[in-house]
């Protein structure tokens, strides 16, 4: 018998999850910007989200949340995924899924144990609700700075890009 992966169970709790969940506009209280500017629901009723969820060798979990204006990072390196999955408002935290049926997305999901996760960072300002930080894009220097890998932040990080985008960056018109 294959015994499947999953680092939330509670015997034996192991390997990675990726989970997408949706959120229904009726469920929220707070309807404020997206970090990105984007307000949610506008065309929609709802909003779909994606997490990456990694059981680390030593026991500890790691997620894909991220800090932002609304809500701090959430720590689940103790094992509390309650707290993260307990509760809709903490929608924000989570990389959203474009909703627009005439494109095609593509979902890159990547686990990197090598990216310093624990650290507290001195030198980026409110780093907690910083959400480029936590995709690895804020360096640590005396005067941070935006770069393409850090080395600082989020172990998981997930991120969406479209068929459209992808084809442009590859140098292809898109249609």
């Amino acid at each position: 018998m294959i015994e499947s992966t999953n680092p939330l169970r509670v015997n034996n709790p192991f390997g990675i999850r990726l989970e997408t969940f949706v959120v229904k506009e009726d469920e929220i209280s707070d309807k404020s910007e997206f970090y990105d500017g984007s307000t949610p629901f506008m065309n929609n009723n709802y909003e779909r989200f994606v997490n990456l969820i990694v059981r680390e060798g030593d026991g500890s979990l790691r997620d894909s949340n991220f800090g932002n204006s609304v809500n701090e990072k959430y720590d689940t390196v103790g094992n509390n995924m309650t707290a993260v999955q307990g509760s809709v408002e903490n929608y924000r935290n989570y990389t959203r899924v474009p909703i627009d049926f005439d494109e095609w997305y593509f979902i890159v999901a990547r686990y990197k144990p090598t990216e310093d996760e624990d650290s507290v960072s001195s030198n980026v300002t409110d780093y907690l609700t910083n959400p480029e930080y936590w995709m690895n894009n804020v360096s640590n220097d005396a005067s941070p700075i935006y770069t393409h890998d850090s080395g600082l932040g989020n172990r998981c990080k997930v991120e969406i890009i479209s068929k459209k985008d992808l084809l442009r960056a590859r140098g292809y018109k898109s249609q």
